[in-house]
């Protein structure tokens, strides 16, 4: 060892720094002073503020609440006054302080932790990174009522003066001036309920054709998406989705496409809100139908399955869906006739979707399975994970909040520079 290694291992032993823990450490140190220091600012803001209230002669209370902040958990002392008939605590409202005692930071850290990983895990990084305590069960009851406060309050937002056909839509009179084009699709995904087995969610995707990439060395990809998720009704799902598509894409016309798969309750709320858009199957639920009569027609033989449902979505791509070959299958078996049944219903029930020659020719995404990753995204990697059960409510604030924090546009950083919902 050379003399300037045993000087830098003689000091390392001496002065006993290691960066992290030091950084740590640091870190620890200064957010308790920092604690203290807004405690007692508050604190002091609050004598002042009852200061003018001591005169009146009212009957008086001393009330000590907590407050959790991205500092650290304070306690302040306010008065409460009767006046009247009721008690009222005249600091709560003088300095707005908040009724579910939780910070705006701390409650959107308390957002992005409990909707990105397990309530148990997220409340240990919660107090790791601010120093405030609070159990899996509470971090997940307050996150649900934050979700439930915010879904409401998106569900209330004024859409008045807004026509949807005349300004979210392509107008065909505009065929010669080149709109943009934006893609909305819309999925029902099934979400463990406590005690109920199984209930669908909706969920639904927003992005530009500007935003989707070509690429030669790897699969074509959507740079940025907006989702909207819910438990509730359908009608819930749709006004969440236009007004997602309104706040993001504005109200000036675009050419309007939307992806989906066959359900009715979905292409029953598309022709209520968007009746001109282009109406495209998904391409990838359509060839999910084609694959499941493969399995069946040639069982455990998977070349011959590759072979037969690549020919299938080659003429399917030619609209030549009348010239599907149901003919040469390794067998005869009533479960592989009911699913041809079921394939050949599937396109007849969505014929005037399925025209994908003209649709590619027009340069239109037919479906990549956009819509369905989406669904995983939002839905299946927080929700569905094994032993995992919800309720209602719950489910609908997970989603909610998730959709809006995965979203490419500054719809999560408005939220939060807004005040602080009730």
């Amino acid at each position: 060892m050379s003399s300037v290694e045993e000087m830098i291992e003689s000091l390392k032993a001496k002065m006993n720094v290691d960066f992290s823990s030091y950084t740590s450490n640091f870190h620890d140190r200064a957010r308790e002073e920092k604690r203290f220091d807004l405690e007692k600012e508050l604190q002091d803001k609050i004598s002042y503020s009852e200061k003018s209230f001591l005169d009146l002669n009212l009957k008086k209370q001393p009330r000590l609440k907590k407050y959790h902040t991205e500092l650290g958990t304070i306690y302040l002392k306010r008065t409460a006054f009767y006046d009247v008939d009721k008690w009222i605590i005249p600091a709560d409202k003088v300095l707005n302080l908040p009724d579910d005692g939780y910070s705006l930071k701390a409650d959107e850290l308390a957002c992005v932790l409990g909707v990105t990983t397990e309530f148990a895990h997220a409340k240990d990084l919660f107090k790791n990174w601010t120093g405030i305590e609070i159990s899996d069960h509470g971090l997940s009851n307050h996150i649900e009522e934050i979700g439930d406060d915010l879904y409401e309050l998106e569900l209330s937002k004024d859409s008045e003066g807004i026509s949807l056909i005349d300004s979210s839509l392509t107008d065909s009179v505009c065929a010669d001036k080149k709109l943009e084009r934006v893609y909305l699709g819309g999925d029902g995904i099934m979400v463990p309920i406590r005690k109920k087995g199984y209930k669908e969610g909706k969920v639904g995707v927003i992005f530009s054709e500007t935003e989707h990439v070509n690429s030669k060395k790897k699969r074509n990809y959507i740079k940025k998406k907006d989702y909207v998720a819910t438990m509730n009704s359908r009608e819930d799902f749709f006004d969440l989705l236009n007004k997602k598509y309104i706040d993001v894409h504005g109200t000036s016309k675009k050419e309007l496409i939307f992806l989906g798969d066959g359900a009715k309750w979905l292409w029953d709320q598309v022709d209520n809100y968007y009746p001109d858009c282009v109406k495209i199957l998904d391409f990838f639920h359509v060839s999910e139908y084609v694959w499941e009569v493969a399995r069946e027609g040639f069982l455990d033989n998977l070349d011959k399955q590759d072979i037969w449902v690549s020919a299938q979505l080659s003429r399917l791509k030619e609209s030549k869906h009348s010239e599907l070959d149901f003919s040469h299958f390794d067998n005869n078996s009533e479960k592989l006739k009911e699913k041809i049944h079921n394939l050949k219903r599937y396109l007849k029930n969505h014929i005037n979707m399925i025209d994908y020659k003209s649709y590619l020719a027009k340069g239109y995404m037919i479906g990549s399975g956009v819509v369905e990753s989406s669904n995983k995204k939002v839905v299946t990697q927080r929700l569905k994970q094994s032993g995992m059960f919800w309720s209602n409510k719950g489910a609908n604030a997970v989603m909610f909040i998730r959709a809006m924090y995965l979203s490419s546009s500054k719809s999560w950083t408005k939220l939060w520079e807004v005040n602080k919902v009730a």
